[in-house]
């Protein structure tokens, strides 16, 4: 994007979640865009993969380079969810994931706002709820986990549009503080990140527009967020003030539009995608990636639903990942004037490291990205025994 990105929120993140997000951080400059699609919730995500995905790539020529979905809002087979994510995933795109979860205090939907105004109950041990909060993190993160072990690399979205008043983590209009809800924050991904090793997260802040509060209102801060975003609803988006755009843009983070499609409820399936494509590339150029919502009885938010979805995914302007960014290479590299020789590959046993220049220290990653093994001080020749790493 446009200058240069605050540094990723989890220094211990996996080597591919690194990739993901340095070339996440090149996008928003010459109007490079990726576009994502929302797959809906739960087990429709798997449903939805034919008609929203696959049907649109063979009328448009174009696989998304993206593809999203919501792990709330009912029952789920997580099995079934995770190898549709896996199997676009193998496909070197990327994934994004929302969480629509329950009222902790009342077992209600997200909309069901009781007792909104005590989130710092959930993360006081004091409180009976926050058992309750701490099986939701469990549930999801067991989610989050197994895609961890099928290699995968989550844009992960809590807690979105908390600026607004319409979820039970949300702010009534005027609010004085979100002290309670960056802690909140803040403590998912110190839970996530530590207790559970979650190492394959892209953490993404997600604003509704500022009707409520300013859209930098709930900001957790740089060092728990990666991507910053919005989510609009808007036939032509130059209705929205510039300072919803600018507050987040002004973080210093990747930027996003989190969600967007037509203007809610007028939304018949004639949607013009040129027209918020352009807008986009021409006024906010910092955007990385645009992420259209699912459709829902008698919206129609998708790109397959609405004209002009072929323009914009065969524009110059948009982008499919680079796929050697999901690829982690052992082979051997120029350093320099010297040359770096590891060998064999693959490795059965023993690895040989030739050439390094002096001394060094070593990380070894396995095919995941995961940190393994950590050599220090080491010189040439530098030969050592994997067989005790198996198959971590």
């Amino acid at each position: 994007m446009s200058g240069s990105v605050v540094g990723q929120a989890n220094p211990n993140a996996n080597l591919l979640c690194k990739q993901i997000f340095d070339y996440l951080s090149t996008l928003g400059d010459d109007c490079a865009i990726l576009y994502s699609q929302d797959l809906g919730h739960v087990d429709n995500i798997s449903a939805s993969y034919a008609s929203y995905v696959t049907d649109l790539q063979t009328n448009t020529g174009v696989l998304l380079p993206m593809i999203g979905g919501d792990y709330g809002l009912g029952n789920y087979n997580m099995t079934a969810i995770n190898n549709t994510l896996e199997n676009h995933w193998n496909q070197k795109k990327l994934i994004t994931l929302s969480w629509h979860l329950p009222n902790p205090w009342t077992g209600g939907d997200s909309w069901d706002i009781t007792n909104q105004g005590l989130l710092a109950d959930l993360i006081n041990p004091a409180k009976m709820v926050s058992t309750v909060w701490t099986n939701q993190l469990d549930e999801i993160a067991n989610v989050l986990l197994d895609l961890k072990s099928r290699g995968v690399v989550v844009l992960w979205r809590p807690l979105h549009e908390a600026n607004g008043s319409w979820f039970w983590w949300g702010h009534a209009f005027g609010s004085s503080s979100s002290t309670a809800y960056k802690a909140l924050w803040q403590h998912m991904f110190n839970y996530f990140t530590n207790d559970k090793g979650l190492d394959n997260l892209l953490w993404v802040y997600s604003a509704g527009e500022g009707w409520d509060n300013a859209t930098d209102f709930c900001y957790p801060g740089n060092t728990f967020v990666d991507v910053v975003g919005i989510d609009l609803y808007h036939d032509d988006l130059s209705v929205v003030p510039t300072q919803d755009f600018t507050n987040l843009i002004g973080l210093g983070k990747i930027f996003a539009i989190t969600e967007f499609g037509p203007d809610i409820p007028n939304d018949p399936a004639n949607y013009n995608y040129s027209v918020v494509h352009n807008f986009i590339k021409n006024q906010y150029p910092e955007v990385a990636y645009m992420h259209a919502w699912h459709s829902w009885a008698g919206h129609f938010n998708t790109y397959i639903e609405n004209i002009n979805a072929s323009d914009i995914l065969n524009d110059a302007c948009h982008r499919s990942p680079d796929p050697s960014i999901f690829s982690i290479s052992t082979n051997a590299y120029n350093v320099g004037a010297d040359f770096i020789e590891i060998i064999p590959n693959p490795v059965p046993n023993q690895l040989r490291i030739n050439g390094v220049p002096s001394v060094a220290d070593i990380n070894i990653y396995n095919s995941l990205g995961q940190l393994v093994m950590t050599l220090n001080g080491m010189s040439s020749p530098i030969v050592f025994d994997v067989t005790s790493l198996g198959t971590k």
